[in-house]
């Protein structure tokens, strides 16, 4: 009885989480950030029931993973000045990976592989059709919306983070599209209307990031060995050189910082200048979890750097990068376990999210965090194999 009631209660997180919380995307995107938890919430008595399943089929070296972790929020948390910053960035990202745990494990128990991929389609497509409708139209929702936040009504600020969502969730729905022909012509429509979306906003991240993707995907077929080491190197590389790479570039572009206004190029180059600058200071621990807040960019106080790995710099220094690095090195690792019909567009994902990572949102923000748990989560779900599996 237990597993019954606590089966239907998964079932509607995870079908609250996909197909009512990626629709939500199109007028608020950091919705995701609220449907995750709550989708992991409605799967956790299911998950405990089947806890030792999962504790047995653990990773063998979960314990190394957990120690790192423990030790980059060590590092973060002693260089903070007060306990109330690192208050501002761990409590949310442990339970985005508590909730994404359950989930996970909930899932094998809840759904096969092709409801689960039916479910998160259906809500891919009709978030794309209310975003072409609000486009079409004008965006009169998003653009009430935005009047009452005292924004412009301008796509950089109505749609911006909902196709950033859509720009990377649409690769995995893009890998399930090819692996089936269950109505394959709407799946192809939707990835083709986000497609005009991403090159007719103001998203110019987005846009970048498609770019890199497509070509990555390309590349995976023709020269699979290469283009893996390729993506494994210049990641880490990103992580690890990230502030020579910001001196280097300031020096190609000193005569013209602002190249491509449409990026705000001049006004991000200088940020990360000055953040640069920052890191100098405090090279080897850091300036601690939410750095940016108290030290800000020439005098202005911000949120984050727009860069994702000069914000593991400046809050953890180079101890944190290692530490991150090494994470990241081993879970691109793991793309050699996953289906080799998937690593192309596992790839592409990484390459679009990679861009964005370099140039978009704050690490912390429990949104973000929820949107690239969702593709990771989207990915295994692909290459689960059981009885239900059209592969």
């Amino acid at each position: 009885m237990a597993i019954l009631w606590s089966k239907r209660l998964a079932q509607a997180g995870i079908f609250a989480f996909l197909v009512i919380g990626l629709p939500a995307c199109a007028l608020a995107p950091r919705a995701l950030g609220l449907f995750l938890p709550i989708a992991g919430i409605a799967c956790l008595p299911l998950a405990l029931l089947h806890a030792r399943t999962a504790y047995a089929n653990r990773p063998h070296n979960l314990q190394l993973w957990l120690l790192g972790f423990v030790l980059f929020i060590l590092i973060g948390a002693l260089g903070a000045p007060t306990l109330g910053a690192t208050l501002n960035v761990i409590p949310g990202l442990l339970a985005n990976l508590l909730c994404f745990t359950a989930l996970l494990i909930a899932t094998a128990f809840a759904f096969s592989r092709q409801q689960v991929l039916r479910a998160a389609t259906a809500g891919f497509v009709i978030m794309v059709t209310f975003l072409c409708i609000e486009w079409l139209m004008g965006m009169p929702l998003n653009g009430f919306l935005a009047e009452l936040k005292g924004k412009p009504t301008e796509p950089l600020y109505t749609l911006d983070r909902t196709i950033i969502i859509a720009s990377l969730v649409i690769w995995p729905i893009a890998a399930y599209a090819k692996s089936c022909n269950i109505r394959r012509r709407i799946l192809l429509s939707a990835i083709l209307a986000i497609c005009w979306l991403v090159f007719h906003t103001s998203s110019q991240a987005a846009a970048v990031g498609m770019v890199a993707g497509t070509l990555l995907y390309v590349g995976s077929y023709w020269l699979p060995r290469l283009s893996y080491a390729l993506l494994r190197t210049v990641v880490i590389a990103v992580l690890l050189a990230a502030p020579l790479l910001i001196l280097v570039v300031q020096h190609v572009l000193a005569d013209n910082p602002n190249f491509w206004p449409a990026a705000n190029s001049g006004e991000r180059l200088s940020i990360w200048i000055s953040t640069t600058a920052s890191i100098m200071l405090e090279p080897w621990l850091g300036h601690g979890f939410d750095a940016m807040r108290r030290l800000g960019t020439d005098g202005v106080p911000r949120q984050h750097p727009h860069n994702g790995a000069l914000q593991i710099w400046l809050e953890t220094g180079a101890a944190g990068i290692v530490l991150a690095s090494a994470a990241v090195y081993a879970l691109l690792g793991k793309l050699r376990n996953f289906d080799l019909r998937l690593r192309p567009w596992m790839m592409a994902a990484l390459a679009s999210w990679l861009v964005v990572f370099c140039v978009g949102y704050n690490i912390w923000q429990i949104w973000w965090q929820a949107v690239t748990l969702l593709v990771i989560y989207l990915f295994m779900q692909l290459n689960r194999n059981d009885a239900h599996s059209p592969m």
